[in-house]
């Protein structure tokens, strides 16, 4: 298209257009831009999604340690997915034994605290640790460690501790007084599993 050209002090100048290296460059950096706000949008998607993974993560591995607290034979298998909203998660737990270093004078407090009244040792409260992640049914993975979104929560657990548990808790642990007396004792720790 012409442009008419304009008139300069009696003189007659034609208008300047874009050249065909203009159009082209500022096509490329158009197309730039474009292309940076897209990786820039995907990257906020993706790292969206990874974190409400994560947090159903959690929220599930916190459930499951309140249901080991109320009643450990009601956990789901670990052998099978659980399944959370519209995904599917694996877990694992482990029960291991919280040794106890302690300071000397603290040593000695406790052994005349035990010789005026029989309690337990310190070494009597327990490490459970449940690690959920994503399932490979959901994007992700069959083990754990692979690269899917996973949380791992840690609760030390004093068996000892009757009262800070809910009053329906505490009736289903006293209906069963043989499951009871395996947890005061310890028994349900796995013996062979080395602390991190």
């Amino acid at each position: 298209m012409r442009t008419a050209p304009a008139q300069l002090g009696g003189r007659y100048c034609a208008a300047r257009g874009m050249t065909f290296l203009e159009v082209v460059f500022a096509t490329v950096i158009l197309a730039m831009t474009v292309a940076t706000m897209a990786a820039t949008v995907a990257a906020i998607s993706t790292q969206q999604w990874r974190s409400q993974k994560l947090l159903a993560t959690a929220e599930l591995a916190n459930r499951l340690v309140i249901q080991y607290l109320d009643d450990a034979d009601a956990l789901p298998s670990q052998d099978l997915t659980v399944s959370y909203g519209a995904d599917e998660y694996r877990w694992k737990m482990r029960v291991t034994r919280v040794t106890a270093t302690l300071d000397e004078t603290v040593v000695r407090n406790i052994e005349e605290a035990q010789s005026r009244r029989s309690s337990a040792t310190p070494d009597r409260l327990k490490k459970v640790v449940i690690t959920v992640w994503l399932s490979e049914k959901s994007g992700g993975m069959l083990l754990a460690d692979q690269g899917a979104p996973q949380s791992t929560l840690v609760r030390i657990v004093d068996p000892f501790a009757f009262g800070r548990r809910t009053p329906d808790s505490l009736t289903h642990k006293m209906e069963d007084t043989g499951k009871l007396l395996e947890q005061l004792l310890g028994n349900d720790i796995e013996p062979d599993e080395e602390d991190e």
